[in-house]
């Protein structure tokens, strides 16, 4: 007996010495399920086996059949040492896709009184979220953007919140504070909070999930933990599946980034897998071609993806993207998607050949020509395969069957399929320089290899191309990452730079030279510490990769930087850093195979035949059976409605209309008025009106001296308002200055009434304006002694402001005025037309959400109004609403731009109108604005930097006529100028304070300077400044010389349009 046990010991040792280390990669696609056998004992990685298989509506069974098939391959020939099997699925994003086996989740954000007017599920469609929303707390806690306490964690409101999703039968909870990838604090504290209460409740954290912007990272982690039951039941079928089969060992799911994690992790993130085909095509391309930089073209049977890779990984996205309607900012491969493939159906239109996006996919053997028994093609169905063959391209199946198709006809496909690959290229690279083609994926054979594409140097077709995507699942590396904002200054040894500088000052040294000495030495300190934090950071994120099993050694920076961040203070700046690491896979524990595996097609835990559907998605989540973009956008004109005043009452696609024209009219900057359109939209669903009032015909029934218009706009940067999103800050600034009135303010005079009045140079103010009757001014309230407030109007037509003042006007019951200060979007304070043209600067009131009220009382310029809110709005967490000044009925009339919020509409509305009808937005935008289109291009170029705390900078677009032109568009924080350029000439042909605006070519969406990217395809138009802004006067302010263009003589370019309300026309 011990004899025999001795014999299997050394049997059992002598296959074990004789099998091959492996790791197993699938890779479950639209179409196919594929697999692949790596071998990992020597240093190139070798394909032992390769297997494709139909995708099963389980998924589990396609996975069985595959790697059952690749690991008895290999068995033929030798035993195996299993590792681990890397999946990487698209089943998420179909759960998302199709509504389905998604459970409620209850969020609680960490925000004190900070983006109370946007809570979570806010930007949901209203179908998933009936699905998800499982109720929300605004809870007490949150950072400012330097790590500072917005409010403390209040335990007992957290415990009170735990009690009441107890009752409602949620077991799922996403914790979301603000600025938490700053500072992880609160939220960790919060987390131990629910897990002390329960520790069976399951918990996201947002941090751990996406970037700074507050909703986009929110809704990341309110997906990701309605996917987690999914995630867990789907990684215990792979299980189960592998174990029918007679595997047990270790399962990794492959991420968006193209690297593996555990599934222990996969159940905790699974968004992180969410669009892990791509990227594993990508993965795979790279290793087998063994080129580094290039571009990914994978073609399957129903769709083609394409992306960047870069030291052979995925491009990620650097900008928020939408999953299935909702905004989200984790990492996601930049990856554009198109419905072209082996099986994509092919008709003709007219004169023309259409091809795609609906496609035969896994039935293209049933129903294809080339596939198809000799005369038997009658009901058979024209693909793009059946073109390729017809087309000498490749040579399959029965090529007889294509024989009768029109030469012509043929012709046309295969330049369409050319020219929709050309399209989808150029669109995924960053330069205009020529790049290589790595070609994957089955649909390979539709790409005549000798027809060079259009911007590309050479086309790569590596071995095993038709399986790139498991080969890339297969490769077994983690990554570490960190993403932080810090602030320079708060990080410099001030003492001793200023000792440093004054040491280096020398009695004979002019001017000139000790400003040299002092901005050397600054910079060399900043230099230091830019460094340091960079190095903090890339430990922190070597650290990360430690932890998810990276052998240390293999560890190296895949990417890093700092992006420097607009309007913040201290020189702050984004630093971020991702490094890659191999699994220990040689040191890890194997699993020896030595017999065949049991092969079995029945589906897991589930009985009858399994169930093969076609593809109707694209790995980014679009429909192939109709466009949801264009859905989107097929809202029904409707009418505006007037009350018995004559005012017009904004519905729902007013709002949307306004939205689309603001960022029109932003020229570029502003900011989003997206978030401001959530809000108003918010405001109607909860029952108030938002009213418009004619200025003109308000005007007639105003007292003169007394009644009062006040402008309300957000104050700070940009990057704070996407985490802060907006509380009340407006509703405090307005009712600070109804305050100050009530209190007896008369021409910058006032009694103290306890406040310290402080003054400094040119400015007098109050820091923190404290009423003396509160009680008289209550919200609701807007008597003022002999003053009244009437209405309030935009500050800018362009951009975020443009829609503020609607919320507050809904919160207050007063109406808009159909007027505006700017007539598009301009960057600083002494813009303001009616500042421009005389009126006083003050009385003007600064609110934060904590309830500071800062208030200048008397100031010499705008300009001195401008530098004095700027500093305090640094104070106030770099966000705060803004109140300028109060005008009165002559202030309106001669000093503002009139019907500028019907001009919105009407933009807005042409825009969505053309849209429907699939005709030119620019053309439609033009017929409402005047000006012309200066070119129709693609972003060949773009150049930014931050100076002065703004975003400069210039984009080069090139014409796609035959002109060869490029126009230059310079911009900071809004386009300023643009110049065309030919071989013959090189001409300004628009400048501020005209409008230069560029928009998507497609669908005529506003593209703001933060988003200019190379490859766009954009129309730039001018659209002409009202006359208010073309006079000597206000070019002063905003003409060229005012943003530092002292050579350029302002010239027009083209009359002002004659603007018109809207209650005129439909009234």
């Amino acid at each position: 007996m011990k004899c025999l046990e001795q014999v299997k010991t050394l049997s059992v040792s002598m296959l074990a010495s004789a099998a091959k280390r492996v790791v197993v990669g699938v890779d479950v696609g639209g179409t196919n399920t594929d697999a692949v056998v790596l071998n990992f004992e020597t240093d190139a990685l070798k394909v032992l086996a390769s297997h494709k298989t139909p995708t099963t509506h389980d998924v589990t069974s396609g996975v069985k059949n595959a790697v059952s098939t690749v690991i008895n391959h290999v068995l033929e020939s030798s035993p195996l040492e299993l590792t681990q099997i890397n999946i990487g699925t698209t089943h998420f994003v179909n759960a998302l896709i199709q509504r389905r086996d998604l459970v409620k989740v209850s969020v609680i954000r960490l925000c004190g009184l900070a983006s109370t007017e946007l809570p979570p599920f806010v930007d949901f469609p209203e179908d998933l979220r009936k699905h998800i929303d499982g109720g929300t707390c605004m809870a007490n806690g949150g950072y400012e953007f330097d790590g500072k306490e917005i409010a403390r964690v209040d335990e007992k409101e957290i415990i009170t919140f735990l009690k009441k999703i107890e009752k409602d039968g949620v077991a799922n909870i996403v914790v979301a504070g603000i600025f938490s990838p700053v500072r992880i604090d609160h939220e960790e504290f919060v987390y131990k909070i629910i897990k002390d209460y329960n520790p069976e409740l399951s918990v996201t954290l947002s941090h751990n999930i996406g970037q700074i912007g507050l909703l986009q990272r929110e809704n990341s982690a309110i997906l990701n933990e309605s996917l987690k039951p999914l995630c867990r039941k789907t990684i215990a079928q792979f299980n189960s599946a592998l174990s029918d089969i007679g595997i047990r060992c270790p399962i990794y799911l492959t991420k968006n980034d193209g690297t593996v994690m555990e599934n222990d992790l996969a159940m905790e993130y699974p968004v992180h897998t969410i669009s892990s085909g791509p990227t594993n095509s990508m993965r795979g391309a790279a290793y087998m071609s063994g080129v580094k930089d290039a571009l990914v073209v994978d073609i399957g049977g129903t769709t083609t993806d394409v992306g960047l890779i870069s030291k052979g990984f995925p491009r990620l996205s650097s900008k928020e993207f939408r999953i299935c309607g909702i905004r989200t900012n984790f990492n996601i491969p930049d990856v554009k998607s198109i419905g072209l493939g082996g099986g994509s159906y092919v008709r003709p239109e007219g004169n023309d050949v259409n091809v795609g996006p609906q496609s035969a996919g896994l039935k293209i053997v049933e129903e294809s020509l080339v596939f198809s028994s000799p005369g038997k093609i009658e009901k058979k169905l024209i693909t793009a395969t059946d073109i390729s063959v017809a087309a000498m391209i490749s040579s399959l199946g029965n090529s007889e069957n294509v024989k009768h198709l029109e030469k012509g006809f043929v012709e046309k496909a295969v330049k369409v399929i050319k020219r929709k690959l050309e399209d989808c290229i150029d669109e995924a690279k960053t330069t205009s320089e020529d790049i290589p083609v790595i070609l994957v994926g089955g649909g390979h054979i539709l790409v005549d290899k000798n027809d060079k594409l259009e911007g590309v140097s050479e086309i790569i077709i590596p071995e095993h191309s038709e399986v790139a995507n498991a080969i890339g699942a297969a490769l077994s590396q983690v990554a570490g990452s960190v993403e932080n904002v810090k602030s320079l200054e708060d990080n410099i040894n001030l003492p001793e730079m200023e000792k440093r500088i004054l040491e280096s000052m020398k009695p004979d040294m002019s001017e000139e030279e000790k400003r040299n000495t002092q901005k050397a030495i600054r910079n060399d300190f900043y230099k230091k510490v830019h460094s340091t934090l960079l190095k903090e950071a890339r430990q922190l994120a070597r650290d990360k990769a430690i932890k998810n099993g990276a052998e240390e050694k293999s560890i190296y920076v895949l990417e890093e930087g700092d992006i420097p961040l607009a309007y913040l203070p201290g020189s702050a700046s984004r630093f971020y850093v991702k490094v890659i690491g191999d699994l220990e896979i040689s040191r890890r524990s194997t699993y020896l195979i030595s017999s065949k595996l049991n092969q079995r097609d029945t589906p897991c835990s589930q009985n009858g035949p399994v169930e093969v559907r076609k593809q109707l998605y694209t790995s980014t989540g679009k429909s192939l059976v109709e466009d949801i973009a264009e859905t989107c956008h097929q809202m029904k004109s409707q009418c505006p409605a007037f009350n018995t005043d004559g005012e017009w009452v904004l519905s729902e696609f007013d709002v949307e209309c306004i939205s689309i024209g603001a960022g029109i009219l932003g020229s570029g900057g502003g900011g989003s008025p997206y978030l401001g359109k959530l809000k108003a939209l918010k405001a109607l669903k909860e029952g108030k009106q938002i009213r418009v009032a004619n200025p003109v015909r308000m005007m007639q029934k105003v007292d003169d001296e007394n009644d009062l218009v006040v402008i309300a706009a957000i104050m700070g940067a940009p990057i704070i308002t996407e985490e802060k999103l907006c509380g009340k800050e407006c509703i405090n600034s307005l009712q600070c200055m109804m305050d100050l009135y009530s209190d007896g303010y008369s021409d910058g005079e006032i009694s103290k009434n306890g406040n310290l009045i402080k003054q400094e140079e040119t400015i007098e103010y109050i820091d923190d304006y404290q009423s003396s009757e509160k009680s008289l001014t209550d919200t609701a309230s807007r008597s003022m002694g002999k003053k009244q407030i009437v209405g309030i109007m935009s500050a800018e037509i362009g951009g975020l402001n443009s829609v503020e003042p609607f919320i507050i006007a809904a919160e207050k019951n007063m109406p808009v005025l159909d007027c505006d200060g700017m007539g598009r979007a301009f960057p600083e304070l002494q813009m303001f037309t009616p500042l421009i043209y005389g009126m006083l600067p003050y009385p003007s009131t600064l609110g934060d959400v904590q309830g500071r009220r800062a208030v200048v009382l008397k100031c010499n310029t705008a300009k001195d109004l401008e530098n004095y809110f700027r500093k305090v709005v640094v104070e106030m967490g770099c966000m705060a609403g803004v109140v300028i000044s109060s005008l009165q009925k002559r202030d309106v009339l001669g000093k503002t731009v009139m019907f500028t919020t019907s001009l919105a509409w009407r933009i807005g509305k042409a825009v969505i109108n053309a849209r429907n009808a699939k005709k030119p937005t620019a053309d439609a935008i033009l017929g409402i604005t005047g000006g012309k289109v200066l070119i129709i291009g693609k972003i060949a170029e773009v150049i930014r930097k931050t100076e002065a705390g703004f975003n400069t900078g210039h984009v080069i677009i090139k014409s796609i006529n035959e002109k060869h032109e490029t126009l230059k568009v310079e911009f900071q924080n809004e386009n300023l100028v643009a110049t065309i350029s030919t071989k013959h000439r090189e001409e300004v042909v628009a400048m501020v304070p005209d409008l230069i605006t560029i928009i998507d070519s497609d669908n005529g969406d506003p593209v703001p300077t933060e988003l200019v990217r190379y490859g766009l395809r954009v129309t730039v138009l001018v659209l002409p400044a009202h006359d208010i802004l073309r006079t000597e006067q206000a070019l002063r302010f905003v003409g060229p010389a005012a943003f530092g263009y002292p050579n350029l003589t302002y010239k027009p370019c083209g009359p002002s349009v004659n603007l018109k309300s809207v209650d005129s026309e439909y009234n």
